[in-house]
């Protein structure tokens, strides 16, 4: 015989019902200390598709690593930029795929709480398209005065 089912929105009514409230609430609570350890862990690392640039983000997607090759000295400052730039939100981009694969122990026990944390970094952190500056398999080189800009 199984006792009564507890639902999140009825109290508990005898001390086992108590007892087993009380143990769900505290390893709910441990799944959460641990994805918020295992959060805290995040880092996400992308590279141009020309190895030009490589960056490393955390879970917030505060840029923590940059690496430049010496080429950047074959391109402008703004052209570098813009390369950076989008490697970067490339990187981002990706933080929502660390999240749930993280979140997977909590969707069994909590579905629409997984799934509203990682809605949420795919909100803050949208897919993004190919690099524009190596789309066409190289960086635009200052002195590539033919075709359009960069910035078109």
């Amino acid at each position: 015989m199984t006792g009564p089912v507890l639902h999140d929105d009825e109290p508990p009514r005898t001390e086992q019902e108590i007892a087993r409230w009380a143990a769900l609430v505290t390893a709910r609570a441990e799944k959460f200390r641990a994805l918020d350890r295992d959060v805290g862990a995040v880092t996400v690392t992308e590279t141009s598709r020309d190895g030009v640039v490589r960056v490393t983000v955390d879970a917030s997607g505060v840029l923590r690593q940059l690496e430049l090759s010496d080429r950047i000295r074959e391109f402008s400052g703004q052209t570098l930029a813009a390369h950076v730039l989008a490697t970067l939100r490339r990187a981002q981009a990706r933080i929502a795929d660390e999240m749930s694969s993280l979140t997977a122990d909590l969707a069994a026990d909590d579905p629409a709480a997984a799934a509203a944390m990682v809605a949420g970094y795919r909100r803050r952190f949208p897919e993004q398209p190919p690099d524009p500056l190596a789309a066409r398999g190289r960086l635009v080189h200052d002195d590539d005065r033919e075709g359009p800009s960069v910035m078109e």
